[in-house]
């Protein structure tokens, strides 16, 4: 049965189904559709006109519902919930199938009058995109130094780095995604990089980094930034990034990312993070 649950920003959640009760779902809009602006240009004596290219436009979800009774406590309950300028996320269940989307709010609408109350919520989503609830991680260059059955021999390596320096990421849909890369330092490293192999997109942080240190990448083009964490401090180290940077992505298909850095990978892991993304649900 499909029912849609809405997470605010400061926590809580409401859920709307076709058999709720005191809030009944009657209808939702927004959710099995793709909006997308294209761009044309016209040149003299041409038939038709020249594509230059295409843009997914901003989602707009909206929630019919109604209140069966308790009428003030749910209007309340609803104005309170549903804040402006507050980002919540919004989960589509229908069987097995499960996405979710962020969203803000843009009106909430109560009729006032009624045997039962209609009740419309209209959600704006900037990226417009839905995403699986659970993302996938790929790790590079660490291996345990012993399996089972144990077998004990002299020296006995209880744990060793051993480069495992390309992992691999299928992307079973159509939507290219953005990453989030983390890479961690065991010892000194010279400018880690990552790069997908399958697309040639390659990113490289211009630093050193010292043992512990942890820098992590994002590359989802609404949120591009590249932090760094050491000594339990975090800065902004996006302009140490080599220019022009690639901000890698999974495209549809197989993607092979490789880590790498100019000297001491082997003092580097790494984990290559995603979500896979769909236009609609």
């Amino acid at each position: 049965m499909k029912k849609i649950i809405c997470y605010g920003e400061r926590g809580g959640s409401i859920e709307f189904c076709y058999r709720g009760y005191p809030i009944c779902l009657v209808d939702t809009d927004g959710f099995s559709a793709a909006d997308y602006a294209v761009t044309t240009t016209k040149n003299n004596n041409q038939d038709g006109e020249a594509y230059n290219g295409a843009t997914a436009n901003k989602r707009n979800i909206v929630i019919t519902a109604e209140l069966i009774e308790d009428f003030a406590a749910q209007r309340g309950r609803l104005f309170s919930f549903f804040q402006p300028r507050s980002l919540g996320t919004v989960h589509y269940i229908d069987g097995g199938t499960m996405r979710k989307a962020d969203y803000y709010v843009e009106r909430v609408l109560v009729e006032e009058s009624g045997v039962t109350r209609p009740v419309t919520i209209s959600l704006i989503c900037p990226d417009p995109k839905f995403y699986d609830d659970n993302a996938t991680t790929i790790k590079l260059s660490s291996r345990r130094g012993f399996t089972f059955p144990l077998r004990l021999k002299n020296p006995f390596i209880v744990t060793q780095n051993r480069p495992q320096l390309i992992g691999e990421i299928n992307n079973v849909g159509n939507v290219s995604s953005g990453v989030t890369i983390r890479f961690i330092a065991i010892g000194n490293v010279s400018s880690p990089y990552m790069v997908n192999m399958t697309h040639g997109e390659r990113l490289t942080v211009n630093t050193t980094m010292l043992t512990g240190d942890i820098i992590t990448v994002t590359t989802d083009q609404n949120s591009r930034k590249v932090m760094l964490t050491r000594n339990r401090i975090t800065t902004n180290i996006t302009n140490k990034l080599v220019y022009p940077p690639a901000w890698p992505q999974v495209h549809p298909g197989t993607n092979a990312f490789r880590l790498g850095a100019a000297a001491d990978v082997s003092n580097l892991k790494a984990t290559v993070t995603y979500t896979q993304a769909y236009w609609g649900v």
